[in-house]
């Protein structure tokens, strides 16, 4: 998670106007896939909480747990952005509950895209969950991956279609978590020649796409991302090291709102230095994401152990 975090921040100085080096800015690039990372991440984890708390509080409980652990902090920092955004744009409560419900990004491609996402994903979880644990799940499941990918690169002119297919490419990464949560669960060994021959056939495939003018280039996150994994506990031998990324992974979703919520307001202001004010909003931003996580905590564990007593009192 920390890695996708510092990923997002790194990827976002080009849409934020910093003019960088050719080659530093393809390196950034790539921290585009840090959104696939946590989606990969989250169903990986949406998998192991389902599994307890299907046996347990149930699927009630599941649910409130989980969206009370994204909306608090979304809130906390949407309701005052999306105020700002209102006041300038001369708008009333309407817009505003427009702009903060997440339906702008499938109208506009405005507001956090992610967190548009991963609503309709968590409402869904419990079914991807039961196909992946019923019998032949993980066939069942990499086929209807197959499926999303396709139907995300097909061809549409419309602009909402486009906004979805901005999604559903990004989707198959969902899957692939809940996948790797069972091949987890079973011990089963995830073997790296078959990753690499994965990424090389996905290269492949990109590159023949594009012949037909069909770009699949996000659906390489997926093999890229099983790397990542895959080489991650390297990162956690340098103590310092895995100290910045076990914190910028506890505020991954905080650090991911406040970037892209500072990058706007501070573009509709048009400051001319634009590396030094991108640097203020990942400082300022580090900072602010920290102080709200805190304050996140302190709502979300409360009411979550509360709930959970009283449920388990009674069942």
């Amino acid at each position: 998670m920390g890695v996708a975090a510092i990923g997002i921040l790194l990827c976002h100085a080009g849409g934020n106007g910093v003019q960088l080096p050719y080659a530093l800015g393809y390196v950034f690039g790539f921290g585009n896939f840090g959104v696939d990372l946590f989606l990969l991440l989250s169903g990986f984890g949406l998998y192991n909480s389902l599994h307890r708390s299907l046996q347990t509080d149930g699927i009630g409980g599941w649910y409130r747990r989980r969206f009370t652990r994204l909306l608090v902090p979304y809130l906390i920092l949407s309701i005052p952005y999306w105020a700002y955004i209102c006041k300038i744009e001369g708008v009333g409560i309407k817009h505003f509950l427009y702009y903060i419900s997440t339906l702008v990004y499938w109208f506009e491609h405005r507001g956090a895209w992610f967190v548009a996402l991963i609503v309709p994903l968590y409402l869904i979880s419990p079914i991807i969950y039961r196909i992946c644990v019923g019998k032949k799940g993980i066939i069942k499941l990499l086929f209807l991956t197959f499926i999303v990918g396709i139907i995300a690169i097909i061809p549409n002119n419309s602009y909402i279609w486009g906004n979805m297919a901005f999604a559903l490419e990004r989707t198959p990464c969902f899957f692939l978590g809940f996948i790797t949560g069972k091949l987890a669960e079973k011990g089963v060994e995830i073997k790296y020649s078959n990753v690499i021959l994965l990424c090389l056939c996905m290269f492949v495939c990109n590159k023949l796409f594009r012949v037909i003018n069909v770009n699949i280039f996000g659906l390489l996150a997926c093999p890229i991302l099983w790397i990542v994994t895959i080489i991650a506990p390297m990162f956690f031998k340098c103590n310092i090291l895995s100290k910045v990324l076990g914190f910028m992974g506890a505020i991954s979703l905080e650090s991911y709102l406040t970037n892209i919520y500072l990058g706007d307001i501070c573009r509709k202001l048009n400051y001319d230095n634009k590396l030094f004010v991108y640097t203020l909003i990942i400082i300022i931003g580090i900072a602010l994401s920290y102080v709200v996580n805190i304050f996140s905590n302190k709502i979300i564990r409360p009411t979550i152990t509360t709930r959970t007593t009283i449920s388990n009192k009674y069942e």
